[in-house]
């Protein structure tokens, strides 16, 4: 389970690799002046179609993160905390149920060929948010196993402390790594018009994937530097989970040996 949200980070990288190519070779952002005003806010309006129901998704995750943590500083119950995780599990579960295939609307790969942007990589994006709900349903799966009889065991207690904390530090890089990569990526080059409709529609109406001290950047080599940073953070964490799950495999195995088993 811990495996398969390496991988999904992985193959994220993987992504913004074939993007950053694909750009290189030739699919540069036409000249401003050249961009009109309908297509342009065709492709933002679009984006937001895609986007702002994954930093939704972001959002429930990070009120599990603060109702747990309101938990551990015994600010209320572990009854009501259980109940605050698995109302976002089951919305997190129905939205993957109702998950569709994406297609381009009729029209789009026009526009967005206008604005300079990759009709299949953009298609490419709108089919990303199946694996981020994975990861987060396993996630919060887990913290609720551990939370279930973390007043029973103390170790338990001290797998939801863990938990909740490295959880939350790959939570705060997502931020970064998706306003960078998966907002600001697509409008680097866009004039202060343009770039004023994606706050607008996009950014101002975020409630997750906001990171601190966030700026807006126009050149698109800064925001692939930026999102792999984020992405290096993540993976950091991960290397602590792996760690984790060694030490408990070898506690594990070491009181076995102890039971004769």
């Amino acid at each position: 389970m811990r495996a398969r949200r390496f991988e999904s980070y992985i193959a994220k990288r993987g992504v913004l690799f074939v993007l950053v190519c694909m750009f290189a070779a030739g699919c540069s952002m036409k000249e401003k002046e050249n961009v009109s005003e309908k297509a342009y806010q065709a492709v933002v309006e679009e984006h937001a179609k895609i986007f702002l129901p994954i930093d939704g998704d972001g959002a429930v995750y990070d009120g599990v993160i603060l109702a747990v943590g309101r938990y551990l500083n015994q600010e209320t119950d572990r009854e009501s905390t259980l109940k605050e995780v698995d109302k976002a599990v089951k919305w997190l579960e129905e939205s993957e149920e109702q998950l569709e295939e994406y297609e381009l609307p009729a029209g789009m790969p026009a526009f967005l060929e206008e604005c300079g942007i990759l009709p299949e990589e953009f298609e490419m994006f709108g089919n990303s948010r199946g694996s981020q709900l994975e990861t987060y349903i396993q996630d919060l799966k887990s913290l609720r196993e551990h939370l279930e009889y973390a007043e029973e065991f103390d170790f338990e207690y001290e797998e939801v402390e863990f938990w909740h904390d490295i959880y939350g530090n790959v939570q705060e890089s997502n931020r970064g790594y998706y306003y960078y990569g998966s907002v600001n990526y697509w409008f680097a080059g866009w004039d202060v018009e343009q770039a004023a409709y994606v706050q607008e529609k996009i950014v101002d109406k975020l409630e997750s994937y906001l990171p601190e001290n966030r700026s807006w950047e126009t050149d698109r080599e800064i925001v692939e530097q930026k999102t792999n940073r984020y992405l290096d953070d993540i993976e950091e964490s991960l290397g602590v989970i792996s760690g984790h799950l060694a030490e408990k495999k070898e506690l594990l195995y070491e009181m076995k040996k102890l039971l004769g088993e």
